[in-house]
């Protein structure tokens, strides 16, 4: 019993407390050129610009898609699309991959100053990537584009 008790009392005088540098304060980072600061540190990080979802396209018919895509600044500094694992879009005659600022693409087909064709989709279904070739100027919505019929496939507004 005199054990315990000198036990207890060791450890009640004991303090308990982590004891090294302070944590720096956090900064205010409103109005910081994030991009800026990366390139500033060497340019090792990709940065997520907007990210989406597929889903039917405006003048589709049955058809559509479903999946994640996102828009990568990779660490070089060019601009890349990629469509995640989840990815599925009905399979259609010429599919093209667009990247455009308007809400949909139909029977007056791609507009190349306005819009990014991308290329031929790859696949129907899992994870792609389509490099951008400059900047994506803004654009935003993301088309699975049937050229043969004039159809949007499926959609996904980035943000």
């Amino acid at each position: 019993m005199l054990r315990l008790a000198s036990l207890t009392i060791l450890v009640a005088g004991c303090s308990v407390g982590f004891y090294g540098p302070a944590p720096a304060p956090a900064r205010d980072l409103a109005g910081v050129d994030l991009v800026s600061a990366v390139s500033d540190l060497g340019g090792a990080v990709e940065i997520t610009l907007a990210t989406g979802s597929f889903a039917k396209g405006q003048q589709s018919g049955g058809d559509t898609g479903s999946g994640a895509a996102s828009l990568v600044r990779r660490a070089d500094g060019s601009e890349e699309l990629r469509l995640g694992a989840d990815f599925s879009a009905t399979p259609v005659p010429a599919p093209e991959v667009v990247l455009t600022t308007r809400a949909a693409i139909g029977a007056g087909g791609i507009d190349t100053t306005r819009d990014l064709d991308l290329g031929p989709l790859g696949a129907a279904t899992g994870a792609q990537h389509y490099a951008l070739p400059g900047s994506d100027g803004g654009r935003r919505n993301l088309f699975v584009y049937c050229v043969t019929y004039g159809i949007d496939v499926a959609v996904a507004r980035l943000r």
